[in-house]
């Protein structure tokens, strides 16, 4: 619908004008200076938007190979792991041919001295006491020799005196229920601190979800049929975890857990806390892994 606008409409919208256009002509003025000083502004500020855009690609193209590997491991029973050789997977046809776990299983193999040395060189990050740190390159040593039910069963009691020794003043009366409360908080951290590179999901479920479950009659069989070792059936002899990826998966869960608790330290530190002396973990750094 038109509009017929009355004399004192147009003086109005004159007035406005009048008082507007010294604004927007000064602002042009300092933009127009500031393009002088800076007279490739315009192909700096393309070529940002650019760059922020391919990293956008990037990320997203990572973040799909990630999913799509993790998708592909995952009925081998193979972890998704820094030393898992993703470039492999990604170009190897055996993918596509059901022959992912027989390469992975060579991959382990034949290239463990490689391996072994990514595993020390992380450990060496890890805010663990010594005593675990040689235990865990005792570990490697077993795997190397082949000893792979001695990797799987020392592993476990390592991790859970670290956590006693770590959080609770190494009282031997938190047994598992410090394992509990470890998962609790693992399980309430931020998610840069449980997956810092986007491989480890699967990491995360199963430790929260498998490694300290308690294996019974109903549900052994499955328990069994899963390489990746469960706390309760390898202490206990129900599972013989006697194979190599056993063993690696064991080493990776292992890893995997003194990265949780080397991050909880982190986010002590952060809090002004030095040590956790009671079974509140949760409620003690729940106001840091999850700030207002």
């Amino acid at each position: 619908m038109s509009r017929n606008f009355s004399e004192e409409d147009l003086k109005a919208f004159q007035y406005v004008i009048e008082r507007m256009l010294p604004i927007f002509q000064e602002s042009h003025a300092k933009w127009q200076s500031f393009i002088t000083k800076v007279p490739d502004l315009p192909e700096q500020l393309r070529i940002t938007i650019d760059t922020l855009g391919r990293a956008g690609r990037t990320i997203i193209e990572l973040a799909t190979e990630i999913y799509q590997v993790d998708r592909a491991l995952e009925p081998t029973g193979w972890l998704p792991h820094y030393t898992t050789p993703f470039d492999a997977i990604r170009d190897n046809p055996d993918v596509k041919s059901g022959k992912l776990k027989d390469l992975l299983e060579t991959h382990y193999r034949e290239n463990w001295d490689a391996v072994e040395q990514q595993f020390l060189d992380r450990l060496q990050l890890r805010d663990v006491h010594e005593e675990t740190k040689a235990a865990f390159r005792e570990a490697l040593c077993a795997h190397r020799h082949g000893l792979y039910r001695a990797v799987v069963r020392s592993l476990f009691p390592e991790i859970e005196e670290e956590v006693r020794k770590s959080f609770f003043e190494g009282s031997t009366k938190v047994s598992l229920a410090g394992q509990s409360d470890l998962r609790e908080v693992a399980a309430q951290m931020p998610a840069g601190y449980v997956v810092p590179s986007g491989t480890e999901w699967r990491l995360f479920k199963k430790l929260t979800d498998h490694m300290y479950l308690r294996v019974d009659d109903e549900n052994r069989v499955s328990f069994a049929s899963d390489p990746v070792p469960n706390r309760h059936a390898a202490l206990h002899g129900l599972v013989a975890y006697s194979t190599l990826q056993s063993s690696v998966n064991a080493l990776i869960m292992a890893d995997y857990a003194l990265q949780i608790i080397t991050s909880i330290k982190m986010l002590q530190r952060l809090s002004g806390q030095e040590r956790v002396s009671s079974s509140v973990l949760t409620d003690q750094l729940a106001p840091v892994a999850s700030p207002p």
